[in-house]
């Protein structure tokens, strides 16, 4: 991300502009001090692979100030605890993508027993855990 960014009037960019009419001078620049890039996926929709893609990205394009958070697809918690192979795909990650993990569940007693469990096998694999109820 560069640390300068210029933002033009539409009115400037010729017939596209649609006859928008602005009084700010034709440019002005905005400092940027680092992008924070928050990434959360759709259960469902993206996968591990989504995230490693944009983290590339991110690493290709950002600065070194720059910070990229990742979040991993909404897993049930109910379902890791009854049957955790078809809901693992959710804990799938890469060395370097240190996630943060969302889970949801139904009940108090359920998310505390899933976090312990998440705890005890996969700490490691994630930044933190994100509780949705």
């Amino acid at each position: 991300m560069a640390d300068l960014a210029q933002l033009v009037r539409a009115s400037d960019c010729g017939p596209e502009g649609h006859g928008f009419e602005s009084h700010s001078p034709p440019h002005f620049f905005i400092l940027m001090k680092a992008m924070k890039l928050c990434f959360a996926p759709m259960d469902g929709i993206t996968t591990c692979a989504t995230r490693f893609l944009t983290q590339k990205v991110f690493e290709t394009f950002g600065e070194k100030s720059d910070t990229l958070f990742l979040w991993t697809e909404f897993m049930n918690i109910d379902g890791f605890l009854i049957n955790p192979r078809k809901v693992c795909k959710h804990l799938l990650t890469t060395e370097h993508q240190k996630p943060i993990l969302q889970i949801y569940g139904g009940n108090k007693e359920t998310l505390i027993k899933g976090i312990r469990e998440i705890d005890q096998h996969f700490y490691p694999f994630f930044r933190g855990i994100e509780l949705n109820t």
